[in-house]
């Protein structure tokens, strides 16, 4: 077996192992507009979990917040979880974060009262 081969099958058992111990695998689907939730396809896959991109900084966004709010409506209604991932800023797509790395952990706290299922 190759070098390279046998070092790519150790790391991905390792990795594997690790998952499985850490019971850290999560299923789901990421989809950006509500009305995924009442798709028969969705329906029929009895997901739990979906996620939804957003910028670190869409809560400045009037139009911005209010489509988030309506994923967020519509996941709750559906009994799913969402999951939330931040991306780079919806002002300037070339910056991940503000000023400094500490930006988007500062606004964190804004993002909880938009669902009750939020968490940190």
């Amino acid at each position: 077996m190759p070098t390279r081969l046998a070092i790519s099958l150790v790391v991905l058992l390792a990795a594997l192992a690790a998952a499985s111990s850490a019971h850290a695998l999560t299923i789901g689907i990421a989809d950006q507009k509500p009305d995924m939730f009442t798709d028969p396809r969705f329906l029929a896959g009895d997901l739990q979990f979906a996620r939804r991109a957003v910028p670190w900084d869409a809560l400045t966004s009037p139009t911005q917040t209010a489509e988030i709010d309506a994923w967020l409506a519509a996941a709750h209604a559906a009994h799913v979880n969402p999951l939330l991932s931040f991306t780079h800023s919806s002002a300037d797509r070339r910056r991940l974060t503000g000023a400094s790395c500490a930006a988007p952990a500062r606004r964190a706290g804004s993002w909880l009262p938009r669902s009750s299922t939020c968490r940190t």
